[in-house]
């Protein structure tokens, strides 16, 4: 008798999990910096925010929602960012969280949970 394999479903959510969608070059935060009036100094901002190591505190010394560090945009305006079709595309994810994600059975279907999106994809370097 052999023995079939069942395909399971994982979930991974993509923003600070596969990829850095605030800070990396051309995401969220630059995204503000350049709609709003307000220009902030990236590298100090992730200095302040940082735990000492290079890593934001999220939970503690920064607000998720960094639009409320540029307070004359909209919400609307803020939030059209995640908006784009192809925001995924244009960022890169972790080197680390692709290795993991390939290091996974063949039996797991990934999918990627993106702004309330279930996306099924394969994750490449």
């Amino acid at each position: 008798m052999s023995k079939t394999k069942t395909i399971k479903d994982i979930g991974v959510d993509f923003d600070l999990t596969l990829t850095d969608s605030a800070f990396e070059e051309n995401a969220w935060f630059d995204y503000l910096n350049k709609m709003s009036k307000n220009k902030l100094d990236k590298q100090k901002f992730l200095e302040y925010h940082s735990l000492g190591d290079g890593k934001i505190d999220y939970g503690n010394l920064i607000n998720y929602n960094l639009s409320v560090y540029f307070p004359d945009l909209s919400e609307q305006e803020a939030m059209s960012f995640w908006s784009d079709e192809r925001l995924y595309q244009k960022i890169k994810p972790y080197p680390e969280a692709v290795d993991a994600i390939n290091k996974l059975e063949p039996i797991f279907l990934i999918l990627n949970i993106i702004n309330s999106y279930i996306v099924i994809c394969k994750i490449r370097n």
